[in-house]
């Protein structure tokens, strides 16, 4: 992620608040370090790693599962949302951009990256509770 050669992982703790870096730093014997990328909202489903916007660098995306678990968990009340994460590697910030907030849109399993409209960019097909919705890319479109 930080383009120091280290393989890194981003992954999240689905049923609490936060997203979460594991950089390698390369330092024998420590194989990971935890970075915190966001704690401000809950349920997180299904990472993609993708390059949306057609500039080389992956960038992550990822939403609330509505009513992971028929509203057992932490912030199960809270609307579902999509989010979009790029890492900064010249600040070594990461940004985060909403892609959908309380329009009932989240993730739950098997969410895709393709080009659905054939534009040349690629859309994310986000299945889930609340529906299945086509989130199509506007950030990325070529000649943008």
């Amino acid at each position: 992620m930080d383009g120091d050669g280290h393989t890194d992982a981003v992954n999240a703790a689905w049923f609490c608040k936060s997203v979460f870096w594991l950089k390698t730093p390369g330092k024998a014997g420590h194989p990971f370090e935890r970075v915190e990328i966001d704690k401000t909202w809950s349920q997180v489903h299904f990472l993609l790693a993708v390059d949306l916007d057609d500039d080389g660098e992956r960038e992550i995306v990822t939403g609330k599962r509505f009513r992971a678990h028929n509203g057992r968990d932490p912030g199960a009340k809270e609307p579902p949302c999509v989010m979009l994460y790029r890492y900064d590697r010249a600040e070594g910030i990461w940004n985060r951009q909403v892609l959908t907030k309380d329009e009932g849109v989240g993730f739950g399993i098997n969410t895709m990256a393709a080009d659905v409209d054939a534009d040349g960019d690629l859309d994310l097909a986000a299945p889930g509770k609340s529906g299945l919705y086509l989130l199509e890319n506007e950030i990325g479109s070529p000649g943008a």
